[in-house]
């Protein structure tokens, strides 16, 4: 691409009298005009004496990859008696200048859950004679796991292989993951992966009283996980109200346990405001954040046991009576 073609060469025998011309045509193989090349016909002229020319075909040079394309040539309208010989027409290659020995890693779906198998496709754009051996390169081992290398075989353009999403206990947000396929002397390719965490977690919550007292009430909440696993789990905690009672603002359940054990603190106001009602909730969180998830909170109530009475005032409207 961008060179013209300059081993285009015209020949005239049986003689070299007289000024003579004939016009070449240039027609669609596989290039196509104008995106490939121009296809305006060329006329050829041959001076008295002349018996070979030698014509450029102008070729485009786009930025495009793309495989050897061709242009047919042919003769027509020869001048002054000249007739046209057998050889009256020829295929010109255009060799891309753009073609780059390219790899493209396809995975077959946008994510995958946790524990489960997807496919990925490695595609070469190069000559299939020999084997190519190509090395994966994972952005995060410990999520997914893939093969070090694989081999597109002889006589094959692509391969499949397995990617395998680990099934760990951890809580974890969905999070892409990009795969490279590398090779040497080709361009890398790439895709990416996002997996699905399987680890979701329910909560639940008891009290040891549903009822405390203002002037120094504490009651002991349990929060319990439906699931044991070997890391433990930051549970973030909360009050509806917190003039009326108190929590911590979080609590961890630890690795290998059940359950992890937490006070709730009465306030003890001036206020005749009566006996409240106050909600606690817990959520569990990302392993590893402090980010709380969407599902598995759990929530209980409490009641808070006002200890102001309700008092009487004299009021005398005189200092002096008699």
């Amino acid at each position: 691409n961008g060179t013209p073609v300059t081993a285009v060469t015209l020949t005239r025998t049986n003689g070299s009298d007289g000024a003579v011309s004939v016009r070449i045509n240039l027609t669609n193989g596989t290039a196509t005009a104008p995106s490939d090349y121009n296809n305006t016909p060329i006329t050829v002229n041959f001076a008295n004496g002349e018996t070979a020319k030698t014509v450029n075909i102008p070729i485009i040079d786009d930025s495009v990859l793309e495989t050897t394309e061709t242009i047919n040539l042919s003769l027509s309208n020869p001048s002054n008696g000249v007739t046209i010989g057998s050889q009256n027409s020829a295929i010109v290659n255009i060799i891309d200048n753009d073609f780059k020995p390219t790899l493209t890693l396809t995975i077959s779906g946008e994510q995958v859950t946790e524990g489960n198998t997807i496919q990925g496709t490695i595609t070469r754009n190069t000559d299939t004679t020999d084997p190519l051996t190509v090395t994966l390169v994972n952005s995060e081992n410990s999520q997914i796991t893939v093969p070090n290398t694989v081999t597109i075989p002889a006589g094959a353009n692509s391969v499949n292989f397995n990617l395998n999403a680990v099934d760990d206990t951890l809580i974890e947000l969905p999070k892409n993951y990009t795969i490279i396929a590398t090779s040497q002397g080709f361009v890398s390719g790439s895709d990416t992966l996002a997996v699905i965490d399987n680890d979701a977690v329910s909560l639940s919550l008891t009290l040891d009283s549903n009822n405390i007292n203002e002037n120094g009430g504490k009651a002991i909440a349990t929060v319990t996980r439906n699931v044991i696993t070997s890391t433990p789990l930051v549970v973030q905690l909360s009050s509806s109200d917190t003039t009326e009672a108190t929590v911590p603002t979080s609590v961890t359940i630890a690795a290998g346990q059940a359950s992890a054990t937490f006070e709730i603190s009465a306030i003890d106001d001036t206020a005749l405001d009566g006996n409240q009602t106050v909600t606690i909730t817990a959520k569990p969180t990302y392993t590893g954040t402090n980010l709380a998830t969407d599902t598995g909170n759990a929530t209980t109530n409490i009641n808070i046991i006002d200890n102001e009475s309700p008092s009487l005032k004299v009021v005398i409207d005189k200092d002096v009576i008699s």
